[in-house]
């Protein structure tokens, strides 16, 4: 993959660290497949995706692999089909998977060099934090992303400093109740919309500004840890 104008940037050495860079995502859809993107035109070298979820028609608005032609495939294997196209040279692992507190010790998340955590379900949401926090894990975790279509401003903040956030709200008295002091999470403080509808709403631009902030953090964390 060409990563000449990247490299304008931040210099060669910069990219070679890049390519050492190991990342996990769980959860590719709105937030997560656009995330899965951004890495790996960063140039990072692993990527490890995990899903269960297939691609349902109600996802074209906004999610990256969703299409009228790819309704019905898991979405871990378009997005590792996807991101060997970007770049063949990557390593990608796509895991078909559902993550629960049973099976969460065997994904390795030791192995990386970040968790994202981009789920929908709470439960595995919170097994998934709790393990990382309990083995000392770099996690980032993204917050909701639904039910607001006015310009996007999305900030990486500590689980405790949310507001306006349904997800943010059962997930600090999560940590609350199991004695976690921080939390690094991706949120906005702009307040939702009540459609009265149990259905989330959704536009495009969120669940991206929301990745945009995610892979933002990932790289200079990174690039900064290895200085």
């Amino acid at each position: 993959m060409n990563l000449q104008r990247l490299e304008l940037l931040v210099g060669q050495d910069t990219l070679k660290r890049l390519k050492e860079c190991k990342v996990i995502v769980f959860g590719v859809g709105g937030v997560g497949g656009w995330l899965c993107e951004m890495l790996v035109r960063c140039g990072i070298g692993e990527l490890t995706v995990v899903d269960f979820d297939k691609v349902d028609e109600t996802n074209i608005n906004r999610q990256l692999i969703a299409l009228s032609t790819t309704i019905g495939q898991p979405k871990v294997d378009l997005i590792k089909q996807r991101m060997q196209d970007i770049n063949p040279e990557i390593k990608i692992f796509a895991l078909n998977q559902h993550l629960t507190k049973d099976n969460v010790k065997d994904f390795n998340c030791e192995n990386y060099n970040f968790v994202v955590d981009c789920i929908d379900d709470l439960s595995a949401k919170f097994a998934l934090i709790k393990y990382c926090y309990d083995n000392d894990i770099d996690i980032i975790c993204a917050m909701g992303a639904g039910n607001r279509y006015a310009s996007p401003h999305y900030e990486v903040v500590d689980i405790y400093k949310t507001s306006y956030d349904a997800i943010a709200k059962k997930l600090r008295k999560f940590c609350r109740d199991n004695e976690i002091k921080k939390l690094t999470v991706v949120a906005t403080n702009a307040q939702p919309i009540n459609t009265n509808s149990k259905t989330i709403g959704s536009v495009v631009y969120h669940p991206v500004a929301s990745a945009c902030a995610l892979c933002s953090y990932i790289i200079n964390k990174f690039m900064e840890d290895k200085q």
